[in-house]
């Protein structure tokens, strides 16, 4: 397992690398344990805290370093890939997954994931930017199709049910689906693809991949649960 330390000297594109770094300096940043969260309402009690209206790119930059990450060129998904260069990112400890993606339909989307016992998970998505505090059943609300009442992820996660999750409601719980190892992204192309990301042709994709990789080291692990 690689550890990566991301440092950005000036060199050729620094001056892109500043206009995005000055937009990052401007997000807040918390302490441990609240930039850590284990868990989907930890991942709420965080967002509460910070300043709103909230970019995803500053909730990004409030997690606690170190962070291991697995970034996959997958298409088929809610948050759909745009090539090698804007995966989708997964933010991985055993006992949470969050993921986001730089570029595409799926950009403004924190999805969630946290597991249970056997091969199922809670489902849970917001969608940014965030502009008030946000209720915790807003969650589970925003993946429920209207016409069904089942998650819009059922396409996808199969086995669902609804369960209470304490403290909040009903929300979902499927089967967990690993991300695809052979469509594994190199933590270290994407933390290049961070170094020389233009934010005068694609700013937010600059923002949200210099949040994950600009902030200390990260490191590049298997899906863990």
């Amino acid at each position: 397992m690689a550890t990566l330390m991301v440092v950005f000297n000036n060199c050729s594109g620094a001056s892109q690398q500043n206009q995005t770094s000055q937009s990052l300096a401007a997000c807040t940043e918390v302490s441990a344990p609240l930039g850590t969260p284990n868990s989907l309402s930890e991942t709420i009690q965080l967002i509460n805290s910070l300043p709103k209206p909230l970019t995803l790119d500053c909730f990004l930059k409030s997690l606690q370093r170190p962070i291991s990450i697995m970034a996959v060129n997958n298409t088929f998904s809610a948050q759909p890939a745009v090539g090698n260069e804007s995966p989708r990112i997964f933010i991985l400890n055993t006992r949470l997954a969050l993921s986001v993606v730089p570029a595409g339909s799926g950009k403004t989307l924190l999805e969630m994931s946290e597991p249970m016992s056997g091969a199922q998970s809670w489902k849970a998505e917001l969608e940014f930017p965030i502009t008030a505090n946000v209720d915790p059943y807003k969650m589970f609300d925003h993946i429920t199709d209207r016409s069904s009442g089942n998650s819009r992820c059922l396409s996808c996660h199969t086995g669902e049910t609804k369960q209470n999750y304490a403290g909040v409601g009903f929300g979902f719980v499927s089967n967990t689906v690993r991300p695809n190892e052979t469509q594994r992204v190199n933590n270290l192309y994407l933390r290049n693809q961070a170094y020389v990301c233009n934010p005068s042709t694609n700013k937010y994709r600059c923002d949200i991949l210099q949040a994950v990789f600009s902030n200390g080291t990260t490191q590049d692990i298997p899906f863990p649960f």
